[in-house]
């Protein structure tokens, strides 16, 4: 498994590709996002879709081509077949969770003036301790599967893991722009022309 960080609130946690086939052949994706409230489904779709376009990639939104329900192996094989996809990429939401992290406590001086000896005793006795406690963070997984589209093999998986994120909106930009940049580091893509 290789060890991908971020420095924004989300990073690529865990990831696996087919080592095999970094070979910058992928020039079109079809974007699946099996979010159940459609509203989401369709912003994950046109944010990833838009971020391959910026790498020269063409993403295509299933939500556009399949507006309804569960899509059938046939319909995938057509759609390949029309439209020249090269993989397709399919992110679910795997987790939601709470975790509690300890925030250590603090000790700092309260300014004064200690230039003689009561104002440096006065200053020492006046340091201010805080105490550490606990808080709780919420923590948001996704998986990505990349598929090569020919024959539906998987060529790369993703985990994303956002921490304390502020709405859905900040996720999915965030696991969009970390896994492209990640597709493109690992050789996957391929500008089209």
């Amino acid at each position: 498994m290789v060890m991908l960080g971020a420095c924004s609130s989300t990073n690529l946690s865990q990831v696996w590709s087919d080592r095999q086939y970094h070979n910058n052949s992928i020039q079109e994706v079809l974007v699946v996002s099996m979010a159940k409230q459609e509203g989401v489904r369709k912003s994950f779709e046109q944010t990833m879709s838009k971020e391959f376009a910026e790498k020269g990639v063409k993403g295509l939104m299933a939500s556009n081509i399949f507006p309804e329900g569960q899509i059938t192996p046939e319909q995938f094989s057509e759609c390949f077949e029309k439209m020249g996809v090269d993989a397709i990429l399919v992110a679910h939401l795997s987790d939601v969770r709470t975790e509690q992290e300890y925030v250590p406590g603090q000790t700092y001086a309260v300014p004064g003036y200690y230039r003689n000896f009561y104002g440096y005793y006065h200053q020492t006795y006046s340091y201010v301790q805080e105490p550490g406690y606990m808080q709780s963070v919420k923590v948001v997984n996704l998986e990505l599967n990349l598929y090569e589209a020919k024959d539906g093999e998987l060529i790369w998986t993703g985990l994303t893991e956002t921490y304390d994120p502020s709405d859905v909106n900040v996720v999915i930009d965030e696991v969009s722009k970390e896994t492209v940049k990640a597709l493109e580091k690992e050789g996957f893509l391929r500008e089209t022309k």
